[in-house]
């Protein structure tokens, strides 16, 4: 955090920069949780939106990070009170999976890669839905029980994704397909 420059409580997001990411709608369903609140936004990953940068360099609560080397990622998401990833469209999710790995509570657009990676560990909410996006921050800060059991949910989750399973789903899909 230190690094950084981070030193309020913080949700982050990690992934391309852009509308289509739905970056715009965190950014705004960040500024209604933190109407009454001391909390910052962390944004890393490639800007593709140069309008999305001009707006959040109107905004103190929202700090856009850039390129973040991987080594640092786990200690920024383990840092955070939640990743949020409202995303409209992705292929496959990896960064919501790295956060889970890291214990961190994912709220998650309401799509079905997310859905499918993330199961009951994740929090999900309707793309675009700016209010739901605020409700399930607020659900999270507001609640230290709910973040605990959603952050041990998430690396449970994560789990499942590791490379050895891989490998194993690769075997048994090559033998049904040999058979």
């Amino acid at each position: 955090k230190e690094k950084y420059g981070i030193e309020e409580p913080y949700f982050i997001y990690s992934g391309a920069v852009s509308t289509r990411k739905g970056v715009h709608d965190l950014i705004e369903a960040f500024q209604i949780f933190n109407k009454n609140r001391n909390y910052m936004l962390a944004i890393t990953g490639p800007l593709e939106d140069v309008d999305l940068l001009k707006q959040i360099r109107t905004l103190n609560s929202v700090k856009y990070l850039g390129h973040v080397p991987r080594v640092d990622m786990p200690a920024l998401f383990s840092a955070a009170v939640a990743a949020v990833f409202p995303s409209y469209h992705e292929g496959f999710g990896l960064p919501p999976l790295e956060a889970a790995a890291c214990s961190t509570p994912v709220i998650a657009s309401r799509i079905p890669v997310f859905l499918e990676t993330l199961a009951d560990a994740g929090i999900f909410v309707r793309p675009g839905d700016v209010e739901g996006i605020a409700n399930a921050m607020s659900m999270i800060a507001d609640n230290e029980d709910l973040r605990v059991t959603h952050g041990l949910k998430a690396l449970n989750r994560a789990r499942i994704f590791s490379w050895l399973n891989t490998a194993k789903e690769y075997v048994s899909l090559w033998r049904q397909m040999i058979a």
